[in-house]
C-alpha cells in the first residue's frame, strides 16, 4: 500500500467530513420539508463522523485534543479538517437542538443549546431558542439571563425583543 497509515488517517478525516455534510445537507432538505422528525435523525448522525479526531501530530492530551476528543482510532486530522469537523460538530448540536425546540422537547433543546454554545458563545439564534426553552420549562431567571445576553448582541433583534416582552408578566409572577 502506498501512502501508509497516515494517507488512511487523512483520508479517514476527509471521508468523515464528506458523509457528515452529506448528512447536514439531508437535514436540511427534510427540515424546510417539514419532516422535524427524519431531519432530528440525519443530523445527530452527524456527531459519529465528527467526534474524537486530534490534530496531526498533536497531544491528545493537549488543549485542543482535550476539547476535540481523541478517537479510540487514534485517527488524526489537519488543522484545516479540524476546522471543518468541530463546524460540523457545532452544526450537529445547533441543529439538533433546533428540532428538539420544534418538537416542543424543552430540555433537550436546552442541553443541545448550551453544548454549541461551548462552541460558539455569541450566537445569538442559539441564546434565543435556549431562552425560549427555559421560558417554557419554566425557568424563568435562565431564561431573562440568555435573552437579555441575545438582546446586548443583537438589539434589533425581533424575536428576541419580543421573547423578552413575553417574560415581563411571568418575572412579575415571581
Amino acid at each position: 500500500y502506498i501512502g501508509g497509515a497516515g494517507a488512511v488517517s487523512a483520508n479517514m478525516a476527509s471521508n468523515a467530513i464528506e458523509k457528515a455534510k452529506e448528512l447536514r445537507e439531508e437535514g436540511n432538505r427534510l427540515f424546510k420539508a417539514g419532516e422535524v422528525r427524519k431531519a432530528l435523525a440525519e443530523y445527530h448522525q452527524i456527531y459519529m463522523y465528527v467526534h474524537g479526531y486530534k490534530v496531526k501530530g498533536g497531544d491528545s492530551s493537549s488543549a485542543l485534543g482535550a476539547l476535540t476528543g481523541s478517537r479510540s482510532d487514534g485517527s488524526e486530522a489537519s488543522a484545516e479538517e479540524m476546522g471543518e469537523l468541530n463546524e460540523l460538530k457545532l452544526v450537529h448540536y445547533s441543529n439538533v437542538g433546533l428540532c428538539h425546540f420544534k418538537l416542543g422537547n424543552y430540555d433537550k433543546c436546552v442541553q443541545y443549546c448550551t453544548k454549541a454554545l461551548a462552541m460558539d458563545p455569541k450566537s445569538v439564534k442559539l441564546l434565543y431558542r435556549r431562552g425560549k426553552s427555559h421560558m417554557e420549562l419554566g425557568n424563568i431567571d435562565s431564561a431573562q439571563e440568555d435573552l437579555q445576553h441575545a438582546r446586548k448582541l443583537d438589539p434589533s433583534n425581533r424575536d428576541v425583543v419580543a421573547a423578552l416582552h413575553a417574560l415581563k408578566p411571568l418575572l412579575k409572577a415571581q
